[in-house]
């Protein structure tokens, strides 16, 4: 219904800020309130969603559109409220998250609060492919294809890496099959000379 506010920022609590619009004082439930500090008393605009239940109407605030964006990601998976939303993206390591989905990298998503290991699994399979986090933080895919790169650059070298690490005596003695293999692939390639 609402997709932001802009106003004063007349009150800073533990949980909340309170942003007046045109005299009226809007409760909106934000990730770090704390983060506002520097705003207070001055004019600022903040992305909401609002959320209805049979009981409560609530409004939840975001510094950005792309914050906005994963809560309204996050909210979606079974199991995980905005109230845990709102919990994962106040550790403030949104492109982590995002690269942790698309590496199906489930242990790094149960160190966020009230995210098991079931929970985490639901996030993966909602959420791969579809969250990204847009501005200086590096891209999702993007840094999953450097870790790919990473990882093949670490294969190529292998060879290299397991000769260095031998003892003095076992790399002076190159007659075994392995050693030839090893030798052979790496002179084979101009990049990959070992010695």
């Amino acid at each position: 219904m609402y997709e932001y506010f802009k106003g004063i920022i007349s009150k800073i609590t533990a949980k909340y800020i309170v942003l007046e619009v045109n005299s009226i004082g809007y409760i909106l439930h934000v990730a770090n309130p704390y983060a506002y500090s520097g705003h207070l008393h001055q004019e600022a605009k903040v992305y909401v969603h609002q959320v209805v239940r049979e009981d409560v109407e609530l409004l939840y605030g975001f510094a950005t559109e792309e914050e906005k964006q994963l809560f309204l990601s996050l909210i979606s998976v079974s199991g995980i409220g905005p109230v845990s939303a709102l919990a994962i993206i106040a550790a403030d390591d949104n492109a982590g998250l995002v690269q942790a989905i698309e590496q199906k990298n489930i242990t790094y998503l149960t160190k966020f609060p009230k995210i098991g290991k079931k929970t985490a699994q639901q996030m993966v399979l909602d959420l791969e492919g579809k969250v990204a986090v847009v501005g200086d933080e590096l891209p999702a895919k993007a840094a999953v294809q450097a870790s790919d790169e990473t990882k093949r650059w670490k294969k190529l070298w292998k060879p290299c890496w397991l000769w260095a690490t031998k003892p003095r005596n076992l790399r002076e003695s190159r007659n075994s099959l392995k050693a030839r293999r090893i030798q052979q692939k790496t002179i084979s390639s101009p990049l990959l000379r070992c010695w």
